[in-house]
């Protein structure tokens, strides 16, 4: 069993965006149209938000998942090598970064491209990883997680 949470400030973020996609049904827009009417102070809401918008890109993944309203999953997995230091890694091929760390398997999603798979795998310690599983996928299929510590 996970016990992993959100901080009270991202859960306050998390919050946010579901409050303004609640906001945005009962208008029938999108929830990211009403955003700047928000930060301009024409929308109330009510939960109030002091201090930096987003302190990182973390928070801002979020949010997202806030206006989506995804389940906040924290999930164990695994991946080849380290976790990269920004907490997302890089897509070499088309050269950007993930969404989040890339795994090769979490919270029973697999990696779609085993080929992939066997590529990464060269020379790289297999780790155990924990972290909030993201709905999207990595480039090469791949579960994302973000959040993301070794697990022991």
């Amino acid at each position: 069993m996970n016990e992993r949470n959100l901080t009270e400030r991202q859960q306050r973020i998390y919050n946010l965006g579901t409050e303004l996609a609640n906001i945005a049904d009962n208008m029938d827009v999108e929830p990211d149209s009403l955003i700047t009417a928000w930060a301009q102070g024409n929308i109330t809401m009510s939960i109030s938000f002091d201090g930096v918008w987003w302190a990182d890109r973390t928070e801002s993944i979020i949010f997202d998942l806030g206006t989506k309203r995804e389940e906040i999953n924290f999930v164990d997995g695994w991946r080849y090598g380290n976790i990269p230091e920004k907490d997302f890694s890089y897509n070499y091929r088309d050269n950007c970064p993930e969404k989040g760390v890339s795994c090769m398997e979490a919270g029973g999603e697999k990696t779609e491209n085993r080929l992939s798979a066997l590529f990464i795998s060269q020379n790289a310690p297999k780790v155990k990883v924990n972290g909030l599983l993201l709905p999207d996928k990595g480039s090469d299929g791949e579960p994302l997680l973000i959040m993301t510590q070794i697990r022991i």
